[in-house]
C-alpha cells in the first residue's frame, strides 16, 4: 500500500503510509512536525565557521622561495584539517599568480640584460668601423 496523496500528474505518492494513510511528508496532521524536522535539519547542516589561519603574518612574494613557503604552510594546514579547502584554493590560486609574475619579472630582467649587451656590442663594432 502507498501514501494516499495524489501528485499533480495524477499518480499516487509511492512512500509507505503511516496510520493516517499518508506518508510523513503528506500527512496534513504532521505539518508542525515537518517544520520542526526541517528546522532541526537546517541547524545541524550548517557548516562551522572556518578556523583562523595559524600563519597570520603578511604574505610577501618577493621570490620563488616565498611562494613555496606559503604553499608548504597551506598544505600543512589542510593536512591538519585546520584550514578549509576554499581558503586553501584561494591561497593556491594567488600563489600561482604571484609565481607567474615572478617568472615574467625574471624573464624581463634577463631580456633587458641581453638587450644592453647587444647594444654595447653594436657600439663596439661601430667604434671599430670608425677607427678604420
Amino acid at each position: 500500500m502507498n501514501c494516499l496523496h495524489i501528485k499533480p500528474d495524477g499518480t499516487t505518492c509511492q512512500a509507505a503510509p503511516t496510520a493516517s494513510g499518508y506518508c510523513f511528508f503528506h500527512d496534513p496532521n504532521k505539518a508542525q512536525a515537518r517544520r520542526a524536522a526541517g528546522a532541526k535539519g537546517g541547524r545541524h547542516n550548517k557548516k562551522p565557521a572556518p578556523a583562523p589561519l595559524t600563519f597570520t603574518g603578511d604574505v610577501m612574494f618577493a621570490c620563488v622561495a616565498d611562494v613555496m613557503k606559503v604553499l608548504g604552510e597551506t598544505a600543512t594546514e589542510v593536512r591538519r584539517d585546520s584550514l578549509d579547502t576554499k581558503r586553501a584554493n584561494a591561497l593556491g590560486y594567488l600563489a600561482s599568480i604571484a609565481l607567474r609574475g615572478l617568472v615574467a619579472n625574471d624573464f624581463e630582467a634577463r631580456l633587458l640584460k641581453l638587450e644592453e649587451m647587444a647594444a654595447k656590442r653594436e657600439l663596439g663594432e661601430q667604434d671599430q668601423v670608425e677607427q678604420a
